[in-house]
């Protein structure tokens, strides 16, 4: 056996795989991951983007589910967008909605 079960290469992240860290660091490069990463990102504000064309508001829930991503990526993505100025929250904790600014 290679002894590699405990070593993760592939990572979940949305609805597609990308290669971990962990293998980044083993070549000795970042570049490929930082971009991967970035690409991720920008697709999930364009995905947030488009929906909000359609409904006058987002939630952390349905854009985790539009995106792919976890409640807590989902929220750096959404507060991003907010100091960005792109989003501006409505409510607080659970029931915060984002709405487009426009």
């Amino acid at each position: 056996m290679c002894g590699c079960r405990d070593e993760v290469l592939l990572e979940l992240n949305g609805k597609t795989y990308m290669l971990s860290l962990k293998v980044y660091e083993t070549v000795k490069t970042d570049v490929a991951y930082v971009q991967d990463k970035t690409v991720s990102q920008i697709q999930a504000r364009d995905r947030i983007l488009e929906y909000l064309k359609h409904k006058p508001s987002i939630t952390n829930q349905k854009a985790q589910e539009l995106c792919g991503f976890n409640k807590n990526q989902t929220y750096y993505i959404l507060h991003q967008m907010c100091k960005d100025g792109i989003l501006q929250p409505d409510g607080v904790g659970r029931g915060t909605k984002y709405k487009s600014v426009k």
